[in-house]
């Protein structure tokens, strides 16, 4: 079963999360922060661009506004990066989590 655990506004120059900009750009990526975690519980995440095996995307979510399919999660968890303007996304499979209870979901690939 697919479910979305989360979602990310697009990179777009003038969203704010609170005052500041949601997204920031850093010369290997970009990185985004929400500490209100609206809409779906997600506070704060990374984009980094790199080689192959060395590129990284990782999210942090928690709070009342995460789905409410929350972790434990059974067997493998795949997460995709999805564009909005375009069919191109990032996935990846995690079979072996280091983490994984009611509080928290934490694997590497």
């Amino acid at each position: 079963m697919t479910r979305v655990a989360g979602r990310v506004p697009r990179p777009a120059p003038r969203r704010t999360c609170g005052s500041r900009p949601c997204w920031g750009l850093r010369r290997d990526g970009l990185t985004y922060r929400n500490r209100d975690a609206t809409p779906d519980g997600i506070v704060s995440g990374q984009l980094r661009a790199g080689a192959a095996g060395r590129a990284r995307i990782v999210f942090k979510g928690k709070g009342s506004h995460l789905d409410p399919a929350a972790p434990p999660w059974l067997g493998p968890v795949k997460v995709r990066v999805v564009r909005s303007d375009s069919p191109g996304c990032f996935e990846a499979g995690f079979f072996f989590a280091t983490h994984n209870d009611e509080r928290r979901y934490k694997a590497a690939n």
